[in-house]
């Protein structure tokens, strides 16, 4: 084998050699590219389910609390209603006349009070008259108040030559069927200390 052919054999045996790292070069950028390619892929679809998932967990979250509140509300409204049901009934029960005089088994302290009390059924606000049943003092007195729940701070009073004189504050109770009097303050010959009255038929 001559020198040129030996040249002609090694020129060609690197172009080869060329030719197979070009190719591997080629092979290699095609697998970069399909490997990010593929990323982005995966990627695109994580972040839509991610999306999807938070869309998902924000409507849930949302039916909860609407579930939530639709349930207390609605707890609310039967409390309410309940309540509301309950005050008017025992604003309906003070409405009539009430004394202290007559009962021989547990006598009740001088002197007997006599009054009747006319109770809104809407606001509790108490309007009524007092008996007195004492020569020196005017026949009828007013009765004015506001029962809150079960209890009600009430003014007697009477206008007279256009002032309005006060005669008495008392402090009305209701326990049961019974109505508990305290006189807060007030005239002695009119009103006791402590009374328990009863609804007269």
């Amino acid at each position: 084998m001559t020198k040129k052919d030996s040249l002609i054999i090694e020129q060609q045996n690197r172009i080869s050699a060329l030719e197979k790292s070009n190719e591997i070069k080629s092979e290699l950028n095609t697998l970069k590219s399909a490997t990010i390619q593929d990323l982005q892929n995966r990627t695109i679809a994580l972040e839509k389910r991610n999306n999807e998932l938070s869309y998902s967990d924000y409507i849930s979250g949302f039916s909860a609390l609407l579930s939530l509140v639709t349930a207390i509300s609605l707890l609310s409204y039967f409390f309410y209603k309940a309540y509301r049901e309950k005050k008017i009934k025992l604003r309906k029960f003070l409405n009539g006349k009430w004394g202290t005089e007559g009962d021989l088994t547990t006598p009740q302290p001088t002197p007997f009070i006599d009054f009747e009390l006319d109770v809104d059924p809407e606001d509790g606000e108490i309007t009524g008259v007092f008996n007195t049943n004492n020569e020196r003092y005017p026949i009828v007195l007013s009765i004015n108040g506001k029962l809150k729940y079960n209890s009600a701070i009430v003014e007697i009073t009477h206008y007279s030559q256009q002032r309005l004189l006060t005669y008495g504050v008392a402090k009305l109770t209701l326990n049961g069927k019974l109505l508990e009097w305290k006189t807060k303050s007030g005239e002695s010959e009119l009103f006791p200390k402590k009374a328990t009255a009863w609804k007269v038929e």
